[in-house]
């Protein structure tokens, strides 16, 4: 059996209420985020238990009506209650909603994870990993798709971060005219025979009487 942490009202605010204000509202959300009710065995928790979270939300939900911020989200929550918590209300509506909301979770993610993935396939492809300076940017990138640092972050997990900056690539260095001078020159010093087209003039290099 699952547990279930004691409700946290600062926590939820910070957490639930931002991240579905953020993501447009209720409809980018689900009933077991909006009740703060585990997803993991939600079917073996008692009814009862869940019955009391329901409620507690529901008064978090009725004190923050006149929230500044979230007031008209909370509006909202209050009018749809009855909705949308009757999938919760018993065990077997809690394992069918269950199933319902793993499919349409991992279907959200994979849309707000689409941008951030390209972008950090691109530097492993490009440097081997992802360059810590570049981490910032990626944050940048996965807030378009609605992600929070803390999201993206775990999303880097599943790669290597590299801490100092990768080297330059490296460019085949041309000699000048001038380079090659004195290439020549030091040649004719040496004695050794040089190819150079500007050591032709040396007899001693070309070989002449």
């Amino acid at each position: 059996m699952s547990a279930m942490e004691p409700f946290d009202p600062n926590a939820y605010r910070k957490r639930v209420l931002a991240g579905v204000a953020r993501r447009g509202g209720p409809d980018q959300s689900d009933a077991f985020e909006l009740y703060d009710l585990p997803l993991d065995g939600a079917a073996d928790l008692p009814d009862e238990a869940v019955a009391a979270r329901i409620d507690e939300v529901w008064g978090f939900w009725q004190r923050q009506r006149d929230h500044p911020k979230y007031r008209a989200l909370v509006a909202q929550l209050v009018a749809e209650h009855d909705r949308r918590s009757a999938a919760l209300r018993t065990s077997a509506d809690r394992r069918a909603e269950e199933l319902r909301v793993r499919a349409a979770r991992d279907e959200r993610d994979a849309g707000r994870y689409a941008i951030l993935d390209t972008a950090i396939s691109r530097l492993v492809e490009r440097h081997g990993g992802v360059p810590a300076e570049k981490v910032a940017g990626l944050e940048e990138i996965g807030a378009l798709g609605g992600l929070t640092p803390a999201e993206v972050a775990a999303r880097l997990r599943r790669h290597r971060v590299l801490r100092e900056p990768p080297p330059p690539p490296r460019r085949h260095r041309r000699d000048s005219p001038r380079s090659a001078g004195r290439r020549s020159a030091r040649c004719c010093a040496s004695g050794a025979t040089c190819a150079t087209r500007a050591c032709r003039r040396c007899s001693r290099c070309s070989g002449s009487p």
